[in-house]
């Protein structure tokens, strides 16, 4: 599990006082489902909806008003409902169910002690289209594929990215550097690509990742 720099962005959303629901958008692949289960370690309690499961994306699909809703998800994810549990909810795929995304509005207006995420694959394709957010009721964060600095704390590059950060690179690690960076643009910023090149040291492997990619 690799450390990304969008966790700082999450943790100053988390403690903003009218927080809203935060739609986490970037293209597929790029760690989104991840890195939220990894900053949910901030939380007392943490509860996973993945919209592809029907059993999940019923949930909406009943009119619940949110009290209700919120009873209804704790009793289906068998959590116990702790009145000053700091709680984070993570709505996954959730182009599955314009009904769940139509329901953001009132966590924002009415349950806003519950912290929301919401994500889903092909997302930047689907908004305004079959998607529709409540406007002014949630906001949005875009996730990027890893950056060069992320790579290097990935790959332990500790000193090549203490020198980099330096107001001026000097003048010895400036090949190292390329290297580096050279071997980032192949690999690429895909976090399973990124893995599987620092485990195996083998492109022919991380090309395999991009095909798999490139044909789901």
């Amino acid at each position: 599990m690799f450390t990304r720099n969008i966790l700082k962005s999450l943790k100053t959303w988390s403690l903003q006082p009218s927080r809203k629901p935060l739609i986490l958008r970037g293209a597929r692949q790029v760690g989104k489902t991840t890195v939220v289960k990894q900053f949910a370690q901030e939380y007392d309690q943490f509860i996973y909806l993945n919209l592809e499961l029907k059993a999940d994306r019923d949930l909406f699909s009943h009119e619940y008003a949110i009290d209700e809703l919120l009873e209804a998800i704790y009793f289906h994810k068998k959590i116990p409902l702790e009145a000053n549990a700091k709680t984070l909810l993570f709505i996954d795929e959730i182009q599955n169910s314009p009904e769940a995304a139509a329901m953001l509005r009132y966590f924002y207006e009415e349950r806003n002690d519950i912290h929301v995420i919401a994500a889903g694959s092909l997302l930047e394709t689907l908004i305004d289209r079959h998607v529709s957010f409540p406007v002014g009721r949630v906001e949005y964060q875009f996730m990027y594929p890893m950056t060069f600095t992320e790579y290097l704390q990935a790959a332990n590059e500790t000193e090549a990215l203490a020198v980099l950060q330096k107001p001026t690179v000097p003048h010895y690690a400036h090949e190292q550097l390329l290297k580096l960076f050279h071997q980032y643009v192949l690999v690429g910023g895909m976090p399973e690509a990124v893995a599987t090149f620092l485990d195996h040291r083998d492109m022919m492997a991380v090309n395999q990742v991009y095909q798999n990619l490139t044909i789901a």
